[in-house]
């Protein structure tokens, strides 16, 4: 590609990040699209896991950042509290008891900093709905026209 066409892309790129960062959502969770596309669960990989899909986690839909945070912080805690409960030798159960400490003390950060966090959930009316998390999206998830590979025509996303 000329570097015109690659500047051209970079900015379809730039615009359809733009145009997904408008949609916005009520709640925190993973979208579904039965009938019309709606917010449910998480489906994330931090929420299932490691053994994690077994345990009963709060997995949302969460109606505020605050919940969310939270939950994430539960999330690691229960993740790390199954595994100290497996059988192993003792030299083993040591290191997990000394991760299962590293955990709780950054769990329980992070709960300190949310509740300390003013304007969580309060923030300005217009950014306060939540949008799409792309950060996970890669070019294999992008598709081009063949003819203008400059045109972005689907994304795995939408």
């Amino acid at each position: 590609m000329s570097s015109q066409e690659q500047d051209t892309i970079v900015a379809s790129l730039a615009r359809w990040m733009v145009e997904v960062f408008h949609h916005r959502f009520p709640r925190i969770g993973g979208l579904s699209n039965d009938s019309e596309v709606t917010v449910g669960p998480i489906v994330s990989k931090p929420f299932y896991a490691d053994g994690r899909a077994k345990l009963p986690l709060e997995r949302g839909p969460f109606v505020s950042a605050r919940a969310y945070y939270l939950a994430c912080a539960q999330r690691e805690l229960d993740a790390c509290r199954m595994l100290f409960a497996q059988d192993a030798p003792a030299s083993y159960q040591r290191d997990l008891e000394e991760s299962r400490m590293m955990v709780e003390r950054i769990a329980g950060l992070l709960c300190d900093l949310t509740g300390r966090c003013r304007g969580l959930d309060d923030d300005d009316p217009e950014m306060a709905p939540f949008s799409l998390d792309i950060h996970g999206r890669a070019l294999k998830d992008i598709f081009v026209s063949p003819e203008n590979p400059t045109h972005i025509v689907r994304n795995l996303v939408a």
